[in-house]
């Protein structure tokens, strides 16, 4: 960031809303929230944590942070105060930085996050900054159980970074919409992206929508996850300067790739995870039409191999230090360096990766092994059914039967009805024995459903 600025001062690092913010601009407010972080004790290797939306402030912390040396811990902003203060102090933070009032801080120190445009230039900081060192701590989704702390040091971000760079041609004049919360390594990954491109972050108004963002700011490249790709097709969102929609976050149902392929959209569809600082495979553009159903080829700087049992590990410049626990530091890696994912899949003889599904997921059925994600890619593919979530329930004969949440229309219609429209793609013991409406509390804190909840 501080080359593009001296290199090309005028050009647009962030788009507030509609008022552009130059990369000398951005430099010098880096530097004044650094002068304020200094000045309340922050050094290296401190971890700082903050709960801050989606917007210049949460950017120019975290470049702050990075450039003194500390360690960049974002808190989701759905959480409770309590929630707040206990990861924040799990994380070892003394700090907690945000915009918004806290009650009980239990022995931390709450800073306004306005003070921090209130220091003075610091100078020049162009100093290298070390990969090896840690730059951020981020919490897995924790769709399935508690969520970890996952930590990453600085090159991880940057190799993720060049590799995605590298994929979909980004480049100076580009924009990238931030459209996923910093509180997830997606949303970080996105200031990584595009500032190291020397691109533009794009930061909407608040409650502004995506379609229209995308219409009114020239954007080029947005991520999403399912959810959003579908309220965006829904708007009946054109191209336009759109160059490329990352799409992650979990399973895409082929009804809505076939939807998307139809509006002509450049969705690039991929594979990531908390872990690997964010991407791991990701489709062309155009992707093959015998490929469409993929996610797509491992990116530079990534490793990713199968077991004959079909579990995905994965490995590579991009991958994290290991998981921050109350004894330190926790590396779940293999004696040759393997992550497990968690995951199950398949690599075709072109190297593309197709995941099927979650191994905690599978449950057994009547001797059979029942992959939810199976059932929900069938119920999706039913007109009318937005998204789907299969959770087994205890059963007397078969020790498991798989019953369905659904959002979207006949999502209380008998079973008769949805066994007709299943029957022919999934095997009887898989047809859901219930279906119920999809409940109110059905998401997570993030955009993933709750399976728990569930």
């Amino acid at each position: 960031m501080h080359d593009h600025a001296r290199r090309r001062p005028e050009a647009p690092a962030l788009l507030v809303g509609r008022e552009p913010v130059s990369y000398a601009v951005l430099d010098r407010r880096v530097r004044r929230a650094g002068a304020v972080l200094h000045a309340l004790g922050v050094g290296e290797r401190d971890r700082v944590a903050f709960v801050l939306p989606n917007g210049p402030e949460a950017v120019i912390l975290l470049l702050a942070l990075l450039r003194l040396g500390a360690v960049a811990c974002p808190l989701s902003t759905r959480l409770p105060e309590r929630q707040w203060v206990e990861r924040a102090r799990g994380v070892g933070s003394r700090w907690l930085i945000t915009d918004r009032p806290v009650n009980e801080a239990a022995g931390l120190q709450v800073v306004d996050a306005a003070d921090l445009a209130r220091g003075r230039d610091a100078g020049p900081a162009g100093e290298a900054l070390s990969l090896a060192a840690w730059a951020t701590v981020v919490h897995t989704s924790g769709s399935t159980g508690t969520p970890r702390a996952a930590v990453h040091a600085l090159g991880r971000h940057v190799h993720n970074a060049r590799g995605v760079v590298e994929h979909l041609d980004l480049r100076p004049g580009d924009r990238w919409l931030l459209s996923l919360p910093m509180y997830h390594v997606g949303g970080l990954a996105i200031v990584f992206r595009a500032l190291g491109a020397g691109a533009t972050v794009v930061i909407p108004d608040p409650g502004e929508p995506m379609g229209e963002v995308l219409r009114h700011h020239d954007v080029t490249h947005v991520s999403m996850v399912a959810t959003q790709l579908y309220r965006l097709l829904a708007d009946g969102v054109r191209p336009g300067r759109l160059r490329a929609i990352l799409l992650g976050g979990g399973p895409v149902a082929p009804s809505l790739r076939r939807r998307a392929e139809k509006q002509a959209l450049p969705v690039v569809y991929s594979y990531g995870l908390t872990e690997m600082a964010s991407l791991v495979t990701a489709t062309p553009l155009p992707c093959p039409v015998h490929h469409r159903d993929s996610s797509g080829k491992v990116l530079p700087g990534r490793e990713l191999s199968v077991t004959p049992s079909g579990a995905i590990r994965v490995r590579g410049a991009t991958l994290f230090e290991g998981y921050l626990t109350p004894e330190g530091l926790h590396r779940p890696l293999d004696e040759a360096g393997w992550f497990p994912t968690g995951d199950m899949g398949r690599v075709d003889p072109s190297g593309y990766l197709y995941v099927l599904g979650r191994q905690d997921h599978m449950f057994v059925s009547g001797g059979e092994n029942v992959h939810p994600e199976a059932i929900e890619a069938a119920l999706c593919a039913v007109p009318g059914v937005r998204r789907a979530v299969v959770v087994p329930v205890p059963d007397p004969e078969f020790g498991a039967r798989p019953v369905a949440f659904i959002d979207g229309e006949g999502a209380e219609r008998d079973r008769s009805y949805w066994l007709e429209r299943l029957r022919e793609h999934l095997p009887r013991f898989m047809v859901p024995v219930a279906f119920y409406a999809w409940p109110e509390e059905g998401m997570g804190p993030g955009f993933k459903p709750s399976r728990r909840v569930f």
